[in-house]
This record gives C-alpha cells, sequence and structure tokens, in this order.
C-alpha cells in the first residue's frame, strides 16, 4: 500500500475517534480528546473544525467551556463515499489530492 493510503486512514480513524469522544462526553476539552487519542490539540482543533464545517459537529459556550454535539440526523454516508472514491483512486494508482 503507498503510504499516502496509511495518511488517509490514520485520518479517517481520528475523525471518528473525534466523534466517539464528543459522542461520549460532549463537555471534553480538545487537550483532553488530544490526549486520548494521541495527537496533538492542534490536530483535534482542526479536525474538530473540518466536522462543523460539514456539519457533523456544532459547538456552543457555557461559560468559559466548549459544549459539542453531534448531528444524530445527518448521516455518516457521504464521508464513507468519500473515503471509498480516495481508496478507490489510490489503489487504481490515480492522482488523489486531499
Amino acid at each position: 500500500w503507498p503510504g499516502d493510503l496509511t495518511m488517509i486512514r490514520k485520518l479517517i480513524t481520528t475523525q471518528g475517534l473525534v466523534l466517539s469522544c464528543i459522542l461520549h462526553d460532549s463537555t471534553s476539552t480538545t487537550r483532553e480528546m488530544a490526549n486520548y487519542i494521541g495527537v496533538t490539540e492542534r490536530t483535534t482543533l482542526k479536525i474538530i473544525s473540518d466536522l462543523e464545517t460539514e456539519g457533523y459537529v456544532k459547538r456552543s459556550r457555557i461559560g468559559r467551556r466548549n459544549v459539542y454535539s453531534v448531528d444524530p440526523k445527518l448521516p455518516l454516508r457521504h464521508l464513507a463515499e468519500e473515503v471509498i472514491s480516495i481508496l478507490t483512486k489510490e489503489i487504481a494508482g490515480e492522482p488523489v489530492s486531499l
């Protein structure tokens, strides 16, 4: 498998772990999530930002803390289709833009 495929898998897994952390404890700080997942706080913030942009996660403030929620109505199918498309191109040796 090409090296880029490993990076794609890690990103997908990391996004899933962030979603899982939010579902488990919506008041977790990004530092707590990052420590649990094993990535930097900056990476966690970027993933949350991407998930917010895509509509999967909403952020609100309670006092000085962020509280996150996951939209249960939004299907993960779109994300899965994108992943399958990237993996198919990668396997076929076609260029993949991330």
